[in-house]
């Protein structure tokens, strides 16, 4: 029996695969290296909207674990990939067209991905350029993990020396209890719920813009699902610099723990675990940095 389900693997591994090449050679995208994303990001001082199989399934009227379907968002989600607006660097995942890199589960995973939703992938737009999705994955799914030291020190320059505003789900606590954002000249935090975020849009939105034209050059960092992307790119319309940073907190947390696999950080909502419901935190230093909380 063993035996017969390696094989059926083997074999389905094959049968994707031919798609994902498929893919490769007649829908040509151009997606930055995450090192070039990162330099952009520098250089360029521009927003980052980031696109993956989340934001793609709400686009399709699916459901993920902490955002439900919602067409209002589907509409914004589509609007911002549409977008040539120059102060927002649009991002989708590297391994749509370069899987070199990843180990053997994250290939295999971006593999069937691409074949079970071939028919909206080859929608893509085809712009000039896009920057890379997974330039804040840069630990778990990374077959060399050599040079994660390296890379983390490069990332680092995004916020060296700015002023932030973490805007988070209220148990992803990004940078506490790690030196993740010790260069950065000071946190404050807006906290939002962990699940269904996007239902809550306007006033997030609302009072990060209030927080920002009374505390100007602040970078904002957001790390809330898909409502990230759309609120990244409307930051940037309003004049201002947002980043939907996604898991690079959890990802810096497993590089630190030097983990093989996802597992669960003490403290921190953790979605791809399982782990949702976190206990409060007594942490002065976080604590003083909450401005606000949206239920």
């Amino acid at each position: 029996m063993y035996c017969i389900k390696q094989a059926y693997y083997f074999i389905r591994y094959c049968f994707v695969s031919v798609f994902y090449y498929k893919f490769r050679l007649t829908h040509k995208l151009h997606i930055l290296s995450r090192e070039d994303t990162v330099k952009k990001i520098i250089n360029d001082r521009c927003s980052v909207s980031r696109y993956g199989d989340g934001e793609f399934g709400i686009i399709q009227n699916n459901n993920s674990t902490f955002q439900d379907s919602n067409d209002k968002l589907a509409e914004r989600l589509n609007q911002c990939l549409m977008s040539k607006c120059p102060d927002v660097l649009v991002c989708l995942p590297v391994s749509l067209m370069s899987d070199g890199k990843m180990n053997f589960t994250a290939r295999r995973f971006w593999r069937e991905y691409v074949f079970k939703n071939y028919n909206f992938l080859v929608k893509l737009p085809i712009l000039n350029c896009y920057g890379d999705s997974l330039f804040t994955r840069f630990y778990m799914d990374r077959n060399d993990k050599q040079q994660t030291a390296k890379y983390v020190d490069f990332l680092k320059k995004i916020w060296n020396k700015r002023s932030l505003l973490i805007v988070e789900g209220d148990g992803s606590r990004l940078g506490v209890g790690n030196d993740l954002f010790n260069n950065a000249i000071s946190i404050r935090r807006i906290l939002c719920p962990s699940v269904n975020a996007f239902e809550q849009y306007d006033r997030i939105y609302t009072s990060v813009i209030t927080y920002c034209k009374e505390n100007k050059d602040t970078l904002v960092l957001c790390a809330l699902g898909m409502t990230a992307t759309v609120l990244a790119y409307d930051i940037a319309l309003w004049g201002g610099q947002a980043i939907d940073i996604g898991h690079v907190d959890i990802e810096y947390c497993w590089y630190k723990m030097n983990a093989r696999t996802k597992v669960a950080v003490p403290s921190k909502s953790v979605n791809e675990c399982g782990l949702n419901n976190v206990p409060p935190l007594e942490d002065e230093e976080y604590k003083h940095q909450i401005i606000l909380e949206i239920k």
